[in-house]
């Protein structure tokens, strides 16, 4: 790639991770920034944004950097950020980055955030997991890294009013650097016909295999579901799982669903608003939640959704207005609200639509703006 001779505002938008909500943000706010006149560069460590290195995306005309070794092994993060030490510097240079964005604060983060400040690139964070937040007493120079970096960064946002809350507690910033903008959807969000293969009704959730997506607790109150509707032609599918299915895997054996329950693995992000889109309602029934931006979606596309009562969810759902809510790692509560929505269409359809008006006020063109309130003025672009 050629150094940039043009003279738009460049923001480098730095996204280390491979979760669903990071790859949609980023993606989103690059095209938000593209209609305002800047020129947005991607560099992420990202292996489903690109698999065989750095690419121009030619269909969006957003230049995407991988940069590091990942994903591998745990012990793999430590070669990762050395090679992210000497590629940044060198996309810097290249691009004339004017600032950076950096999304979430792991290990990354915090070593972007030194080189950002030794070449003089001012920089704007934004937290969207809990990752970033846990009390690290017994590391207390990560602690002091992370407290040096909110410090010297120009902005700060969070995507929910529970990380900002933790966000005040542990790395105290000042009030006022730190603003509250949650995830938005594209306007225009739309779903293609249904997969030849879902010939029955479903209820779908869109998740990792983590603990913390709680899977296990809705396997657990579908069974009781079923136990009470032997007759219910319902079945429950689980798309996004990359890896960890095995331990689920056993369950569903052990719970005698296996012709009811569908894991789907690893799936693009079309392909999931699809499953969303033809499902009778979305089950979210996580542990804990930062925000939920595949609720937001679902709610986007006029579905109802079943979620846990915790977290950034509270933000923008409210029990029996816009959403079924109920206590997290609580299957019976959560068995109640399946068969309350599976046998109740009229609730289903006065929740959906609740829901799309909730979502379509938090889209990228309403949203959008927030962000790029975050830079300094003379990069906002028109």
């Amino acid at each position: 790639m050629t150094p940039r001779t043009d003279k738009t505002p460049v923001i480098g938008l730095f996204a280390w991770t491979n979760t669903h909500s990071i790859r949609q943000v980023v993606f989103n706010l690059a095209h938000h920034l593209k209609t305002r006149g800047v020129t947005p560069v991607i560099i992420t460590a990202d292996i489903l944004f690109d698999r065989q290195g750095p690419f121009t995306n030619v269909e969006s005309g957003i230049r995407v950097y991988r940069i590091g070794c990942l994903p591998g092994p745990r012990w793999a993060i430590v070669p990762h950020v050395f090679l992210s030490i000497f590629q940044v510097p060198i996309i810097i240079l290249r691009e004339n980055i004017s600032i950076a964005h950096i999304f979430t604060c792991g290990l990354e983060g915090c070593v972007t955030s030194i080189l950002f400040f030794l070449w003089r690139v001012p920089y704007v964070i934004t937290f969207l997991n809990l990752a970033s937040f846990r009390p690290y007493r017994r590391r207390p120079l990560l602690l002091f890294v992370r407290y040096w970096m909110v410090a010297r960064a120009h902005r700060c946002s969070v995507v929910s009013e529970y990380i900002r809350e933790r966000a005040l507690r542990w790395l105290k910033p000042d009030d006022k650097k730190i603003e509250r903008i949650p995830l938005g959807i594209p306007a225009g969000l739309r779903s293609r016909p249904p997969a030849p293969s879902m010939k029955r009704d479903y209820v779908v959730s869109i998740a990792n295999a983590m603990p913390v997506k709680g899977i296990d607790v809705l396997l657990y109150a579908f069974s009781l579901f079923i136990q009470k509707n032997p007759q219910s032609k319902i079945d429950l599918v689980v798309a996004g799982m990359v890896t960890g299915t095995r331990r689920l895997e056993d369950l569903i054996d052990l719970l005698g669903l296996g012709k009811r329950v569908q894991l789907v693995g690893e799936t693009p992000h079309e392909t999931a608003v699809d499953y969303m889109a033809h499902s009778l309602f979305y089950v979210q029934p996580s542990r804990n939640e930062s925000f939920g931006l595949a609720v937001l979606e679902a709610m986007g596309l006029g579905k109802a959704v079943l979620v846990s009562n915790i977290g950034g969810l509270r933000d923008f759902c409210e029990h029996d207005k816009n959403a079924w809510l109920v206590e997290p790692q609580d299957a019976e509560a959560l068995a109640v609200g399946i068969d309350r929505l599976a046998g109740d269409p009229s609730l289903r359809d006065r929740l959906g639509k609740e829901g799309q008006r909730t979502a379509l006020t938090m889209t990228w063109d309403r949203l959008g703006p927030r962000y790029l309130s975050l830079y300094p003025s003379p990069l906002r672009g028109n």
